[in-house]
C-alpha cells in the first residue's frame, strides 16, 4: 500500500513535466492518464520511424515495452548512430536471455551517450508497469534535447589529408 502512495507520488511529478498536446492518436483510456497515452504515443512514434514500419500499436507500458525493442527504437529515433545498431536486437524476442539481450543494448546506449536512468539492468528486466512509466517519462523529456537542430557538418577529405573549418556556437 505504501509502495503505491510513493509510485502515485513518483507519477505526479515526473509526468507533471510532460505538457501534452490535445491531439491523441489513441482512444481515451480508464487505465492511463492523458500524459501516460501520450507518452505511449510518442513511443509509438519513435518506433515506427526507427523501424521504418506504419501501424505498430504500442498499448501497454508492460507487455509492448518489456523486450527492450521499443525503448531502443525511441533511443535510435533521435540518436541516429543507433539506427545502424538495430539488425543486432533479437527480433523477435523467443526467449528471457533475448529480452536480456536487447536490454542489455538499451543499457549500453544509455552509457554511450550519457543518458541517465534510475534502475539497473536486472531492475528493468523485471520492472514493473511503473518502474517503465517513470523510465519512459525520463526519456521522454531527455532524448529532444538529442537532435541537433542545424544539419550535419560535413568533413569530406582524402585519408590522412588535414582539414579544418571554423563553427561558432550560441546559446540563444
Amino acid at each position: 500500500s505504501w509502495l503505491l502512495l510513493f509510485y502515485q507520488i513518483i507519477k505526479i511529478f515526473h509526468c507533471g513535466k510532460i505538457s501534452h498536446s490535445k491531439k491523441l492518436n489513441k482512444s481515451n483510456s480508464n487505465i492511463y492518464s492523458s500524459v501516460e497515452m501520450e507518452m505511449l504515443s510518442w513511443l509509438e512514434t519513435c518506433f515506427n520511424k526507427s523501424f521504418e514500419k506504419d501501424g505498430g500499436k504500442i498499448i501497454s507500458f508492460q507487455k509492448d515495452l518489456k523486450d527492450g525493442i521499443v525503448i531502443y527504437g525511441a533511443l535510435a529515433a533521435y540518436i541516429p548512430a543507433l539506427k545502424n545498431s538495430i539488425a543486432n536486437l533479437k527480433i523477435p524476442v523467443m526467449s528471457n536471455e533475448d529480452i536480456q539481450y536487447n536490454l542489455e543494448r538499451v543499457f549500453a546506449a544509455f552509457y554511450e551517450y550519457g543518458i541517465p536512468n534510475h534502475l539497473t539492468l536486472s531492475e528493468l528486466v523485471y520492472a514493473g508497469p511503473q518502474d517503465i512509466a517513470t523510465l519512459i517519462s525520463e526519456l521522454y523529456q531527455i532524448l529532444p534535447l538529442y537532435v541537433s537542430k542545424l544539419p550535419n557538418l560535413v568533413f569530406s577529405c582524402i585519408l590522412g589529408e588535414i582539414v579544418s573549418k571554423s563553427i561558432e556556437l550560441s546559446n540563444n
